[in-house]
């Protein structure tokens, strides 16, 4: 009957736990335990390992309004768990963060999972999204200014078509090479590869590609504030929500189109028309390649027939964008008939292939990303409208544009497709009609020859991809 000792059972911290903390608080994020087990034991793990907040004998439902009143407090949470009663809270966190060597259902219900289950991992992966963050902003930062001051250069008349060139793909490869800064550390990289969705740039589009990546894989991984609270209720916060999310989305063609839009008010007004055509023009036609082929319509004879076919011949491609769009536009309400109106190529591309949170409401995130894309469009080619009257320097050449437009979307098609069917069918019909009709009249017989043979050679193309 003589006490002889006891057995203490406890659990025991990473031993990478310590070191984790210090670094995350460093960072200025506070570190907060939320746990069923008993006060003591928690308290005593919590100074341990260096938890600032200590909330302990939860029971899951606990846990979840616990997180409530952490965020109230310091704001976006991200969660950390492993157990199956995580789950829940992972779900309602701003962000819920799983380690590789959890349960199931914690992995299945968190927005990202660490391959490891070292805690290490968590202030890297910190540090990688802010750094992600902070390359993209001096990408777009870098890109706006140089475009911006090329292209005073080039109304002053000081700016050389190789300058035009640095400004557009020399921006680009040094964008895209500051970019890789984030893939210095490639087990680091791997890690957290699930979570920033992997830098996969290519072509003319890295930038928006890039840039889209990290204003929402990144900001959803660390700063969801960009989305908002996961538990907003009513119409009108899921509309600012969709708009914080969306406008990400559309900041590289914001570059594009009012540089591209300028020129075309610019070229519009040393054609003799006020601001007023390039922004109505801007407004009701909105197809930028058929807006600029409008201005030498403008200043020919009237042929309407001819107008008529080259505007379906130079927006035909918008039938096939609309036929794949149709069934996520189904339930849009009135917001459909804007969608389908204000559809130009990068509206598309960003509606087609943007991965949409469950908390965004998808019918206004496409709404919010053709109203920027449009309002960019419609603002650059009237600022240039107006902006026009005020030069007093030759401006030959500046139609030059729409022929280096057309250039880079040939060179686009090129470099997208293994085989080069369309653009040899392409080349030799422009060739051959400019041979027999002249360089006045063989634009339309030319698209003609064009559908004539994309028509005849179509189902051995879809073979072929198939």
């Amino acid at each position: 009957g003589k006490f002889a000792g006891r057995i203490c059972i406890s659990d025991t911290i990473k031993e990478d736990a310590v070191a984790a903390l210090a670094k995350m608080k460093q960072q200025g994020v506070v570190s907060a335990m939320l746990t069923g087990d008993a006060q003591e034991s928690a308290k005593a793990i919590a100074a341990e390992a260096g938890v600032q907040d200590v909330h302990a004998q939860l029971l899951p439902q606990d846990k979840v309004s616990c997180l409530q009143s952490i965020r109230e407090k310091y704001g976006p949470v991200m969660f950390v768990g492993d157990g199956i009663n995580d789950a829940p809270v992972l779900a309602g966190a701003d962000v819920g963060a799983a380690m590789g060597t959890g349960a199931d259902a914690a992995i299945e219900a968190a927005d990202v999972v660490f391959m490891t289950g070292e805690l290490s991992a968590i202030p890297k992966a910190i540090a990688l999204a802010k750094k992600t963050a902070r390359i993209a902003k001096q990408n777009i930062v870098f890109a706006l200014v140089i475009k911006i001051a090329v292209m005073i250069l080039g109304l002053l008349g000081i700016a050389s078509m190789w300058l035009a060139v640095f400004a557009d793909t020399g921006v680009a490869i040094l964008c895209v090479l500051n970019s890789l800064r984030t893939a210095n550390n490639n087990r680091l990289f791997q890690t957290v590869e699930r979570t920033l969705g992997g830098l996969c740039l290519s072509g003319r589009k890295h930038i928006a590609e890039y840039t889209r990546r990290c204003y929402t894989d990144t900001y959803h991984f660390y700063t969801t504030n960009l989305i908002g609270d996961e538990n907003m209720q009513g119409t009108s916060k899921q509309i600012r929500r969709a708009f914080r999310y969306a406008f990400p989305h559309t900041i590289p063609i914001f570059a594009g189109f009012w540089f591209l839009g300028i020129t075309y008010g610019v070229y519009m007004n040393v054609s003799g028309f006020s601001f007023v055509y390039p922004m109505l023009m801007s407004m009701t036609i909105f197809t930028g390649s058929m807006e600029f082929v409008t201005v030498n319509m403008l200043l020919s004879g009237f042929h309407p027939l001819q107008a008529f076919v080259m505007a379906i011949l130079v927006g035909a491609r918008h039938l096939f964008y609309g036929i794949s769009m149709l069934d996520k536009f189904r339930g849009m309400g009135w917001k459909k008939f804007f969608l389908i109106y204000g559809m130009c190529d990068e509206t598309f591309s960003i509606n087609y292939s943007a991965e949409i949170p469950e908390n965004v409401d998808r019918g206004w995130f496409m709404f919010f990303v053709t109203v920027l894309n449009y309002s960019y469009w419609v603002t650059g080619a009237t600022f240039g409208g107006l902006f026009g009257s005020l030069i007093h320097f030759n401006t030959q050449g500046l139609d030059f544009a729409m022929t280096a437009m057309f250039v880079v979307i040939f060179m686009e098609q090129w470099m997208k497709d293994k085989k080069h069917t369309s653009q040899f069918v392409g080349l030799g019909a422009s060739v051959l009609c400019l041979v027999i009709f002249g360089a006045d009249s063989f634009m339309v017989p030319t698209m003609f020859v064009i559908l004539f043979f994309l028509t005849v050679l179509r189902k051995k193309r879809e073979e072929e991809r198939a």
